[in-house]
């Protein structure tokens, strides 16, 4: 083989490892994304399940037809799902009049939430279910994809949400690691064809 056939060989051989590289990364990268999204789908159903029994246990337990009983054990629910807010983690609450009774924005309180009637439709037939959306998160105050999984408080047909931000950052991090033992191999290999070619043009110049 030519030295000049060989260089060019050579080029287009780096070339196809670009493009095999790149299409790698991005496979990866999608591959990881879901795994971290069903992860987390895992993650907020275990926590609203846990809730959604303790909330439904205190309204049974508060169980009275007095309005001011009712707005007592109104405010508890109010209390215990403000308490899980830590940091860009919270529930947001709807009630029956679609009216925002829990969220971690004092201006959305009181508001009126259109999203209701779309809930409500969904969980006619899902006591649970997964929504992802772009969302403005209110410790960063960016828009980032949000997974909510959103369920219904029964008694009260309540609207209750749980969500968490995906954290692109940690996808990526995790797609480089993954990716170093494919792009080791390769630079590996390129180095033993680098030497390859070298000798064989050393041995065709002497």
């Amino acid at each position: 083989m030519s030295i000049h056939k060989a260089h060019k060989l050579l080029f287009l051989w780096f070339i196809f490892q670009l493009i095999f590289v790149v299409a790698l990364y991005y496979y990866t990268e999608e591959q990881v994304h879901n795994i971290y999204i069903e992860s987390k789908k895992d993650e907020i159903s275990k926590v609203m399940t846990m809730v959604h029994h303790h909330a439904e246990s205190i309204i049974k337990e508060s169980a009275n037809d007095s309005m001011e009983a009712r707005k007592q054990t109104e405010q508890k629910i109010v209390d215990y799902f403000e308490g899980f807010h830590i940091g860009d983690l919270y529930f947001w609450v709807n009630d029956h009049n679609a009216i925002a009774r829990v969220h971690p924005r004092d201006k959305v309180l009181g508001q009126f939430q259109n999203s209701y009637l779309r809930h409500m439709k969904q969980l006619e037939s899902n006591p649970l279910f997964f929504e992802t959306r772009l969302n403005v998160n209110p410790v960063t105050d960016e828009l980032q994809v949000k997974i909510n999984g959103i369920m219904l408080l029964d008694p009260w047909k309540w609207v209750v949400g749980y969500g968490s931000y995906i954290d692109k950052s940690r996808i990526v991090e995790k797609t480089m690691l993954l990716m170093i033992i494919p792009v080791a191999g390769l630079l590996l290999c390129n180095a033993f064809i680098i030497l390859y070619v070298r000798r064989m043009t050393n041995s065709q110049t002497s």
